[in-house]
């Protein structure tokens, strides 16, 4: 068993729908949760926040995980990427 370490940075959203919203960013991978700040009246907020998201597995079982990063609006998902 290793420690594994993955180290994402979430930048920036552009033009999200909506004027004056206050968007947050959710970030997971192995049901681990981790988010953002909220970014108050914009619809194109500047973040620039790392996470570190530390596993107890074999590097070989990461590879294949699915990161998913949401950006919510007041608990609601406006929309999701996974990688």
């Amino acid at each position: 068993m290793f420690m594994v370490q993955l180290r994402v940075r979430v930048v920036e959203g552009r033009q999200l729908q909506g004027n004056n919203i206050s968007p947050v960013c959710r970030v997971s991978v192995r049901r681990q949760l981790k988010q953002t700040d909220v970014c108050q009246s914009t619809n194109s907020p500047v973040w620039n926040k790392s996470f570190v998201f530390t596993f107890h597995v074999s590097p070989a079982e990461i590879v294949d995980d699915i990161l998913m990063f949401e950006v919510c609006l007041l608990g609601y998902v406006l929309f999701t990427v996974r990688c």
